[in-house]
């Protein structure tokens, strides 16, 4: 009897959980809503909606249906819980391929999700927005007009050949090895963070600066650590352009101590622009980069722990065309709270009434 009575008391526990967490998406279809529950209720909302919904996920954990196939709104709880782990986050665990068939007009807008698996695109959708979303394993096979906004992106790849020319534009994002890419795709980074890390400038490690041909920068920040006996040859590739950006690259010849590097490289040594800067040669990394970032940790990807804000004195000397700061708080700023409302509180009870019903409390807001 005593077993018996602890497992209905573990049963009624879990019940409880349930209805404190229970995912939750939300389907506005022309002014009509429909409610689905549960890890597969994304799956559920993707099959019932139709072009220009909205669907509007709560925090939690979904699962995306294996090939998204609806021009949609897309809106999370948001992709980061916030230095006080106060905020909701919507997580999408599986990989999530973007499939909408060409001849759809309507813009795909995704906000507010942490893609934990990896975001590819498998067919040349018309138009997509990102805003304020984590990708961990980056984004591949962008072949399409792609706009990002105040993303994180730990990597990035295009299609190398395309039937028509796409443009693509991030602003105020992070963005990890963007690569491949041969002319078809426009690329647009303003006011962004650029990280490469390459041991070796001839690819057998990482990828180099160059993997990246005709991109246009306008107020980015570079950084990495190469690692070579000689960093020549890895500098911007002449096909692109760089206005008002700043190089953070150590290069530094095989020390075992990152804080004898020299950081010194100025990978805009082959374009003619002089409206681009790089740090002070000769001074060691921790007493350089501290001059540049309030906090940098010096890790080769990005964590929510740092913010790449700049000091007050960088702030004032490294300026965007715009006349703010370079790097991700100049331009439109950076900040990954939705800034549309989402659902912050969903309450499901763990038991009917009477007449078979089931209490079901949702809040919407704007998350703290």
């Amino acid at each position: 009897m005593k077993k018996l009575f602890s497992i209905l008391v573990l049963a009624l526990s879990c019940s409880a959980l349930f209805a404190q967490q229970t995912a939750v998406a939300l389907l506005n279809h022309e002014g009509t809503i429909s409610t689905f529950y549960g890890s597969d209720a994304l799956v559920q909302a993707h099959k019932a909606a139709a072009e220009g919904d909205v669907i509007t996920l709560s925090g939690g954990a979904f699962t995306a249906p294996s090939s998204w196939t609806k021009a949609v709104t897309l809106r999370g709880a948001g992709c980061y819980e916030g230095a006080e782990n106060t905020r909701e986050v919507t997580f999408i665990g599986n990989t999530f391929t973007l499939a909408i068939p060409v001849e759809i007009e309507t813009t795909m807008i995704i906000e507010g999700i942490n893609f934990k698996s990896d975001f590819s695109f498998s067919t040349r959708v018309k138009n997509t927005t990102f805003l304020k979303c984590y990708f961990a394993t980056g984004i591949s096979h962008v072949c399409c007009n792609t706009n990002f906004y105040n993303c994180i992106l730990n990597g990035l790849s295009f299609i190398a050949s395309a039937i028509e020319v796409a443009d693509v534009n991030l602003f105020n994002c992070y963005v990890d090895d963007p690569r491949n890419n041969s002319g078809y795709v426009s690329v647009k980074l303003t006011n962004c963070i650029v990280r490469y890390s390459c041991t070796n400038p001839g690819y057998s490690s990482g990828y180099s600066i160059s993997a990246l041909q005709y991109a246009k920068y306008n107020n980015c920040i570079f950084l990495g650590n190469i690692k070579v006996s000689s960093a020549s040859g890895f500098n911007i590739p002449t096909t692109c352009t760089a206005t008002n950006c700043l190089s953070c690259y150590c290069a530094y010849q095989d020390a075992s101590d990152i804080q004898d590097a020299i950081y010194d490289y100025n990978i805009f040594d082959e374009m003619s622009n002089t409206t681009n800067k790089y740090l002070e040669e000769g001074k060691p990394l921790n007493e350089t980069i501290s001059s540049v970032f309030k906090t940098y940790n010096g890790t080769n990807s990005f964590t929510f722990n740092e913010t790449y804000e700049l000091t007050d004195e960088a702030k004032a000397t490294y300026l965007g065309s715009d006349g703010t700061q370079v790097g991700l708080y100049g331009g439109m700023g950076f900040d990954l709270i939705p800034s549309t409302l989402q659902i912050t509180k969903c309450e499901v009870s763990p038991r009917s009434t009477k007449d078979g019903k089931i209490s079901v409390s949702i809040e919407v807001g704007i998350p703290e």
